[in-house]
């Protein structure tokens, strides 16, 4: 019985209501629990911890037809989707996880990856951003209405108003602080896809007064900024207390940015210009990790 697909061909994986880019990687071949092919794909332009076995009736064949649909379905998606509720179980895991850490007290540092989890409907927000800028060529009109800056002072006004612990809005105030700081650090350096670099050099090394980054980007970039965080306070090696707590803050933010997806990621594209589109084709990759 033939396969239809072989380790290393090229398909289209449909996934939450989109299609992407796939590489087979393995095939598995039926068995009594699963009497279909089932496939190990890799989804282009992503980072391995994404690779996922798929059975064969989420994949399409890699031809002008399946990329036609693929097409149909981001725009009807970018047209119609809504932000999701957020679940619960990432913030019970923080609540298990500083409940067991107390009990226990031990000493071995938390794992930062188990404590950040960027949620689906806001990985997909990245994936199809990545696809416009990289395949479409296309870049954010900045600045952003709601930029960085913007964004963090609505969640803190938010997050205020739900309480009167001055201890806890003191902490709020560390982070957004603390993020804004990170933002304008970190932009330049791992935020940025090859394409939008020039537009970059041009708003802060081609004026005479550049503004700050959170100034000028918005949600799409900030959202990177979470994916390089694990990363990021790992290398810094943050107390295990402070380390929850940027945790706890930093889903909340998620979660905020997730409820209010439709204001905040309604972005404006426009094409490169002619001095970017003959830069070289290998774009950055933002590490989906």
């Amino acid at each position: 019985m033939a396969t239809n697909f072989a380790v290393g061909d090229k398909a289209y994986a449909k996934k939450d209501s989109l299609m992407y880019e796939v590489v087979i990687q393995q095939v598995a071949e039926p068995t009594t629990e699963n009497p279909s092919f089932r496939y190990l794909v890799h989804y282009v332009g992503w980072n391995d911890s994404f690779n996922e076995w798929l059975e064969f009736n989420d994949l399409y064949p890699f031809n002008s037809e399946s990329q036609q649909l693929m097409n149909q379905l981001r725009q009807q998606v970018v047209t119609e989707r809504d932000a999701k509720d957020a679940t619960s179980e990432q913030e019970s895991q923080l609540k298990r996880k500083r409940s067991s850490r107390e009990a226990e007290k031990k000493d071995e540092p938390l794992d930062a990856y188990s404590l950040f989890n960027i949620p689906g409907s806001l990985k997909r927000q990245l994936m199809d951003e990545w696809e416009t800028v990289t395949r479409e060529r296309m870049t954010l009109t900045l600045p952003r209405e709601y930029t960085v800056r913007r964004i963090l002072e609505i969640w803190a006004t938010t997050k205020s108003k739900q309480t009167d612990a001055t201890k806890d809005d003191t902490n709020i105030q560390e982070f957004v602080g603390g993020m804004i700081e990170l933002f304008n650090v970190s932009l330049g350096k791992m935020l940025l896809y090859r394409y939008e670099r020039p537009q970059h050099n041009h708003i802060f090394y081609e004026t005479d007064s550049p503004p700050e980054p959170v100034d000028v980007y918005g949600a799409e970039h900030l959202l990177r900024l979470f994916v390089k965080l694990p990363n990021l306070v790992r290398q810094l090696e943050i107390p295990e207390a402070a380390l929850l707590n940027i945790a706890q803050k930093s889903y909340e933010l998620l979660r905020f940015l997730q409820k209010n997806s439709r204001k905040f990621f309604s972005p404006q594209y426009e094409p490169l210009q002619v001095h970017q589109e003959g830069q070289e084709e290998n774009e950055e990759e933002v590490d989906e990790e």
